[in-house]
């Protein structure tokens, strides 16, 4: 079994506001490297199978965070140009390529509240570790710049000697039942799947969507580095309470539907976070940023919902395999890459205004909305016809 203290690979949460800092890079630019991250993140995960089962799940990990260790220090010498973009996105296909072999062996031969137990415990190291992360940056980018790529290099590294020290695994999951808890009438695990898979890129598009934008959002300009990256993070503390939530209870396991919900709300929050109180109101009152933070507390919490029971029910469902790992993992890069690809493009169209993004994030929240919306009115309608059957 590997143990939860080998935090998996964090996927930089703010090289925005290293580019936009260090750099001078605008929203427009930063959207396009989250969308190429993206993609990145996407094919990685898509190789992830084929890569496990050539090279084995440990000894791909081990490789992986070499390479990945190998790949800040190139991100250390490019620090101070444009240059620096490729190393950031070789890191994000590294990171794709390792997590579903993490989450396969993670997975292996639990039932299904084993699982849950130990999914919590993973979600709970890895959101505190980015949010410390990400917290922080802003002081390492004013004071300390190099740090932004030498701490993960040397994290890459002692993950990979731990890696190497762990007892071997299950070789084969043994769950008994994984999905013993969600109702399998009228197609019950379907619906988990279906709605595991289509709210995984919603998350990710607004996430990048939100990261990219906020360091060009007038409430936070004005604010040194160390104080927007302490700011922009306030959306990993609330995803960090969810997940403690979701950790200590099971109570959601048989109620997919509600991520149709989260879906909604975080359509709402993403909107919070970007509109001004004082702009919206006419006033000029001073909540704006109390506000934005309060929005984003918001927007992580949907964030984690969505998320653990995504990863729960897609790695209960397919009992802890590498291949389920590959398509979670791949369905995160296709949300990375179409919301900030989307709104960089109409950034480009109307590049006097961060609004343009803002509202092509916005819209495509709203689809996302729509998609499982129908996917569970479909269900419903199924269930109430085998229902009559009977």
């Amino acid at each position: 079994m590997i143990s939860c203290s080998v935090v998996p690979t964090q996927k930089p949460e703010g090289p925005f506001f290293y580019t936009h800092n260090r750099l001078g890079w605008q929203v427009t630019a930063n959207l396009l490297l989250a969308s190429g991250q993206g993609v990145s993140f996407a094919a990685g995960a898509l190789t992830a199978q084929s890569v496990a089962a050539r090279m084995g799940r440990r000894r791909m990990l081990c490789n992986a965070y070499v390479l990945l260790a190998l790949t800040c220090l190139a991100a250390i010498l490019a620090r101070d140009s444009s240059l620096v973009a490729i190393p950031l996105l070789v890191y994000m296909y590294l990171s794709a390529l390792s997590w579903p072999a993490f989450l396969s062996l993670l997975s292996s031969g639990l039932s299904a509240r084993e699982l849950s137990y130990r999914l919590g415990v993973y979600n709970l190291t890895w959101a505190a570790v980015g949010l410390l992360a990400a917290a922080g940056m802003g002081t390492l980018i004013e004071y300390f710049p190099i740090g932004v790529f030498l701490i993960p290099l040397s994290m890459h590294l002692i993950c990979a000697v731990l890696i190497r020290r762990e007892p071997s695994p299950a070789t084969a999951p043994v769950m008994d039942a994984p999905v013993e808890d969600i109702p399998d009438g009228a197609g019950g695990y379907s619906l988990a799947v279906r709605l595991s898979r289509a709210g995984l890129p919603v998350i990710y598009l607004a996430q990048y969507g939100l990261m990219a934008i906020i360091p060009s959002l007038p409430v936070i300009k004005p604010l040194s580095a160390s104080m927007q990256t302490l700011v922009g993070s306030a959306w990993m503390g609330g995803r960090l309470l969810m997940f403690c939530l979701l950790a200590a209870t099971a109570w959601w396991h048989t109620r997919p539907r509600l991520m149709v919900v989260g879906v909604a709300l975080m359509g709402v929050a993403f909107m919070g976070v970007m509109v001004r109180p004082s702009v919206l109101m006419g006033t000029r009152i001073e909540g704006d940023l109390p506000a934005m933070i309060l929005w984003q507390m918001v927007f992580g919490a949907c964030f984690g919902f969505i998320y653990c029971g995504s990863l729960y029910f897609g790695m209960a469902l397919s009992r802890g395999s590498t291949r389920e790992g590959g398509y979670h993992q791949a369905l995160c890069g296709v949300g990375m890459a179409l919301g900030p690809g989307l709104a960089a493009l109409t950034a480009t169209v109307w590049p006097s205004s961060v609004n343009a993004g803002i509202a092509t994030v916005g819209v495509m929240i709203g689809f996302s909305f729509a998609v499982t919306g129908a996917i569970t009115l479909k269900h419903g309608t199924k269930r109430k016809i085998m229902q009559r059957g009977e």
